[in-house]
């Protein structure tokens, strides 16, 4: 698929020295827009911040699942503390990558699209896994149901008949709990 490039970005590639970038956007409550050079300011109408940020080798398995780990420097302890306090998994993250000199709208490609996968964290620095969500890992259920959200759920204990087969409703043994464990009868196969 053939792509234009802009005037910008074919005098940046035509030049001696390539200067890389990565935009990094992480979807945390307050989403994240990290550049890996400290002197970008703005692209596509957002300000990125400058940051120490590293994107690893990117692998693809046989089932298409697309890897690679972000890692970022942690002096401030800012980033282990996000990741400490809204967590490491399924947050939304999308890298983009150019030269450094072409910053228009069109230049930086999409390199990556996918969620976080766990991180870990050192003294002055974390590394986040990332992988595709091809196999629908951000679609994780963000709302505990139950009161006062869902009303209608049947009562701890409830025995429920579906095509033949009863389903008992008993909560987990957790005191105060709302949530519910389903217990479903042993099939055996013959």
């Amino acid at each position: 698929m053939a792509r234009t490039l802009s005037a910008t970005l074919e005098t940046g590639l035509a030049g001696p020295v390539i200067q890389p970038l990565f935009l990094v956007q992480m979807g945390f409550s307050a989403a994240l827009y990290l550049s890996s050079r400290g002197d970008i300011a703005d692209w596509n109408g957002i300000a990125w911040t400058g940051s120490g940020i590293a994107v690893g080798q990117i692998s693809q398995d046989n089932a298409g699942i697309i890897q690679t780990n972000l890692t970022m420097l942690n002096g401030d302890a800012s980033i282990s503390a996000l990741l400490l306090s809204e967590g490491a998994r399924n947050i939304a993250v999308s890298i983009w990558k150019s030269d450094g000199t072409a910053l228009a709208v069109g230049d930086p490609e999409l390199l990556f699209e996918g969620v976080t996968n766990g991180a870990s964290i050192d003294r002055d620095q974390c590394r986040i896994a990332l992988r595709s969500d091809a196999d629908g890992l951000n679609i994780a259920c963000r709302q505990p149901v139950g009161p006062p959200v869902f009303n209608h759920i049947p009562a701890p204990g409830t025995e429920l008949a579906w095509g033949g087969e009863k389903i008992d409703l008993d909560p987990v043994r957790d005191p105060g709990a709302d949530i519910f464990r389903i217990n479903f009868p042993e099939v055996l196969s013959t």
